[in-house]
Protein backbone atom coordinates (compact mmCIF):
# COMPACT_ATOMS: atom_id res chain seq x y z
CA UNK A 1 0.00 0.00 0.00
CA UNK A 2 1.47 3.76 -1.13
CA UNK A 3 2.04 5.55 2.12
CA UNK A 4 0.23 8.90 2.55
CA UNK A 5 2.22 11.94 1.34
CA UNK A 6 2.22 14.99 3.26
CA UNK A 7 3.71 18.39 3.27
CA UNK A 8 4.84 20.45 6.09
CA UNK A 9 3.92 24.21 5.77
CA UNK A 10 5.14 26.23 9.62
CA UNK A 11 8.16 24.08 10.94
CA UNK A 12 8.09 26.20 14.30
CA UNK A 13 7.80 24.50 17.38
CA UNK A 14 4.24 23.21 17.11
CA UNK A 15 4.47 21.51 14.58
CA UNK A 16 8.47 20.02 15.85
CA UNK A 17 6.39 18.80 18.95
CA UNK A 18 3.16 17.10 17.52
CA UNK A 19 2.64 16.68 13.70
CA UNK A 20 5.93 16.08 12.27
CA UNK A 21 7.34 13.42 15.33
CA UNK A 22 3.59 11.14 14.84
CA UNK A 23 4.53 11.05 10.78
CA UNK A 24 8.44 10.53 10.69
CA UNK A 25 7.41 7.64 13.14
CA UNK A 26 4.43 5.96 11.19
CA UNK A 27 5.35 3.71 8.19
CA UNK A 28 2.21 4.58 6.93
CA UNK A 29 3.49 8.42 5.97
CA UNK A 30 5.79 9.95 3.79
CA UNK A 31 7.02 13.50 4.55
CA UNK A 32 7.54 15.46 0.91
CA UNK A 33 7.87 18.75 2.00
CA UNK A 34 8.87 21.17 4.00
CA UNK A 35 8.28 25.05 3.78
CA UNK A 36 9.16 27.93 6.42
CA UNK A 37 10.15 31.24 5.59
CA UNK A 38 12.50 30.85 8.47
CA UNK A 39 15.65 28.26 7.32
CA UNK A 40 16.27 27.56 11.11
CA UNK A 41 13.14 26.37 12.35
CA UNK A 42 13.88 23.71 9.01
CA UNK A 43 17.04 23.21 10.28
CA UNK A 44 15.63 22.52 13.83
CA UNK A 45 13.47 19.86 12.45
CA UNK A 46 16.28 18.14 10.09
CA UNK A 47 18.42 18.10 13.32
CA UNK A 48 15.38 16.36 15.68
CA UNK A 49 14.70 13.72 12.67
CA UNK A 50 17.65 13.39 10.16
CA UNK A 51 15.36 11.34 8.00
CA UNK A 52 14.21 14.85 7.08
CA UNK A 53 17.52 15.96 5.80
CA UNK A 54 16.66 14.80 2.26
CA UNK A 55 13.58 16.10 2.27
CA UNK A 56 13.15 19.11 0.07
CA UNK A 57 12.63 22.36 2.02
CA UNK A 58 11.01 25.66 0.32
CA UNK A 59 10.84 29.21 2.21
CA UNK A 60 7.61 29.73 0.50
CA UNK A 61 4.75 27.26 0.74
CA UNK A 62 3.15 28.24 -2.77
CA UNK A 63 6.68 26.97 -4.62
CA UNK A 64 5.92 23.62 -2.19
CA UNK A 65 2.70 23.51 -3.20
CA UNK A 66 3.67 23.32 -6.98
CA UNK A 67 6.22 21.21 -6.71
CA UNK A 68 4.83 18.69 -4.68
CA UNK A 69 1.45 16.75 -6.11
CA UNK A 70 -1.02 14.96 -4.15
CA UNK A 71 -0.11 15.72 -0.22
CA UNK A 72 -2.35 16.26 2.76
CA UNK A 73 -1.23 19.38 4.74
CA UNK A 74 -1.83 19.07 8.40
CA UNK A 75 -3.12 22.28 10.34
CA UNK A 76 -2.28 23.76 13.53
CA UNK A 77 -5.61 24.02 16.11
CA UNK A 78 -5.73 27.40 15.95
CA UNK A 79 -6.61 27.26 12.33
CA UNK A 80 -8.85 24.52 12.74
CA UNK A 81 -10.70 26.68 15.08
CA UNK A 82 -10.90 30.24 12.95
CA UNK A 83 -11.95 27.74 9.72
CA UNK A 84 -15.06 26.00 12.42
CA UNK A 85 -15.58 29.62 13.26
CA UNK A 86 -15.69 31.35 10.04
CA UNK A 87 -13.69 34.33 10.91
CA UNK A 88 -11.65 33.58 7.79
CA UNK A 89 -13.19 31.76 5.01
CA UNK A 90 -11.75 28.55 3.34
CA UNK A 91 -11.04 30.12 -0.70
CA UNK A 92 -9.56 33.07 1.43
CA UNK A 93 -6.96 30.96 3.40
CA UNK A 94 -5.96 27.90 1.04
CA UNK A 95 -3.90 29.22 -2.25
CA UNK A 96 -4.92 28.14 -5.41
CA UNK A 97 -1.49 27.21 -7.54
Amino acid sequence: MAQIRFGIIGCGRFMGNSHIPRLVASKETEIVGLADPTLESIDQRQTDHPTLNSVPDYRDHREMLRKQNRMLLPLHPLTHYIWNTQWIRLPQTVMSY
